[in-house]
């Protein structure tokens, strides 16, 4: 079936995603509870196939998208190119206007960064010294 943002569930102003593409899986979360939805990446034909998944199965659309991909990442566009798979170019502003909803995209190690500097449990250990 295909959807576009009239077809797909009403967004939620409270709900926020966090997506983590990498080139054999996907793992989405978000802000409704601690649950990690995994989708493997070889089994769909586009990040945007796995979304439309992801939010037709919710319930309800995010208010907004941030995507984690492994890949070159176009500053401008934000529209990144998996390294390790051979889906097409993810480009944030055509997914943003299909669901209706912000979409946006990072390298996937700044949003590792990003995560690691805000965890409170984190524990740092010295690998080699100096």
């Amino acid at each position: 079936m295909q959807h576009d943002a009239n077809t797909l569930p009403p967004i939620d102003n409270n709900l926020f995603t966090g997506v983590d593409v990498g080139g054999t899986k996907v793992e989405i979360t978000d802000t409704s509870g601690p649950n990690l939805n995994r989708f493997n990446t070889g089994d769909y034909a586009s990040l945007e196939e796995i979304l439309t998944q992801y939010i037709a199965g919710s319930g309800s659309r995010p208010a907004r998208i941030v995507i984690g991909m492994a890949g070159p990442r176009n500053d401008e566009t934000g529209a990144v190119q998996l390294t390790n798979g051979t889906w097409p170019t993810f480009e944030p502003g055509v997914a943003s206007e299909k669901f209706g909803i912000p979409i946006v995209t990072t390298n996937d190690m700044v949003v590792t960064a990003a995560g690691v500097m805000h965890s409170q449990d984190l524990v740092i250990k010295t690998l080699h010294s100096g």
